[in-house]
């Protein structure tokens, strides 16, 4: 019943209100605020007027700092860009300052080439002639002591008689005594021979960068049509003369062999044939090689040569160009030319033969 009479008094409330079409009334500002303020206040539903812990105050402060440090940054990349100086993406910082320096330095650079325009380019070509006129100034000097050496020319037709892997070799040893020549206190005048255009060696040689400048003679042809006979001389192991040194007048030959002595005799009787002059070098005389071979590779003979030429002492040079264990023959020594074991057995020979009883 108390329901029936609540839905009764809501409908006679309905009936009894004003039309959906008219106008609201006027409300004076004194009855709005007195139903503002009779209106009840929920306390507790705001989480900004709750209290906070000081942790949370603290992550509060450091957010408020961090954007407002994003907020300086950005104004500090929008007054760049708006000025033209551009900017990192990292977020500034060090970078920033380090790109805005160099920026600034490229601007008056470029300032200061618009004012001189012809000062940088001038400058530059002048460090270019000075770099020029001295690397021009190296080389003729370099030739100047080239001439004033003796001469010294690899022969290099022996491509048929090696293999493919012995080239190779042959050619990096060319390639030690071009370097070792061209830094030698006494240079000696270089020359390649036999390097024909087709060969194996020449077109190795040719591949090197700058090849074509380097300040040495490359022949195409054999020796024996460049330089007159009287002034060839072969150097091998076989010859019967020995060295006593290197005449500026004369064309010292130096096998472009690489066979580990598998090509015996072939230099000797190639001179034999052309009719020129053979000498080997004093090695005997000085070291004994005992069970070692006395042919030595390309670039270790233009080393001797090379080093005879600053030194007149043939021990002192085979000190330092020979490779290997070597023994130096003593000549006031009365075990020269023996190796260590013989020289050895010889001294104990000695020995007994004093200890012995003398024979009545």
């Amino acid at each position: 019943m108390a329901d029936s009479v609540g839905v009764a008094d809501a409908a006679s409330l309905c009936d009894e209100g004003p039309p959906l079409d008219a106008e609201p009334s006027a409300m004076s500002d004194d009855d709005a605020q007195s139903v503002v303020d009779e209106v009840p206040v929920e306390h507790g539903t705001d989480d900004a007027d709750a209290p906070k812990s000081k942790k949370e105050l603290k992550r509060a402060r450091a957010e408020q700092k961090r954007l407002e440090w994003k907020e300086k940054q950005r104004a500090k990349r929008k007054r760049q860009r708006s000025s033209g100086t551009g900017g990192t993406s990292g977020g500034g910082g060090v970078g920033d300052s380090l790109t805005l320096m160099q920026n600034r330095m490229k601007q008056r650079g470029a300032a200061a080439a618009q004012l001189h325009p012809s000062a940088e380019v001038a400058d530059k070509e002048a460090k270019r002639e000075a770099r020029a006129s001295k690397k021009a100034a190296e080389l003729a000097d370099f030739k100047d002591r080239c001439a004033a050496g003796t001469t010294v020319v690899i022969d290099l037709e022996w491509e048929n008689s090696m293999s493919e892997k012995e080239l190779k070799s042959l050619v990096q040893q060319l390639l030690f005594c071009y370097s070792a020549n061209r830094g030698a206190a006494h240079p000696v005048r270089l020359v390649f021979s036999g390097v024909a255009a087709d060969s194996f060696t020449g077109q190795k040689l040719r591949k090197m960068s700058g090849f074509e400048t380097w300040p040495l003679e490359v022949l195409e042809g054999p020796y024996i049509d460049g330089f007159s006979k009287e002034q060839l001389v072969y150097l091998t192991a076989d010859a019967e003369d020995v060295l006593e040194g290197f005449a500026k007048d004369k064309v010292y030959i130096i096998g472009g062999i690489v066979d580990h002595n598998r090509l015996k005799g072939v230099t000797m009787a190639k001179a034999e044939d052309q009719g020129i002059a053979t000498a080997q070098l004093p090695i005997s005389q000085h070291v004994d090689m005992g069970a070692y071979s006395r042919v030595l590779t390309v670039n270790h003979v233009l080393q001797i040569v090379l080093e005879r030429q600053a030194s007149s002492n043939w021990r002192q040079v085979f000190e330092k160009c020979i490779p290997g264990r070597k023994k130096f023959i003593d000549a006031s020594s009365e075990l020269d030319g023996l190796g260590e074991s013989s020289s050895v057995a010889k001294l104990e020979t000695q020995v007994k033969s004093m200890d012995a009883p003398v024979a009545k």
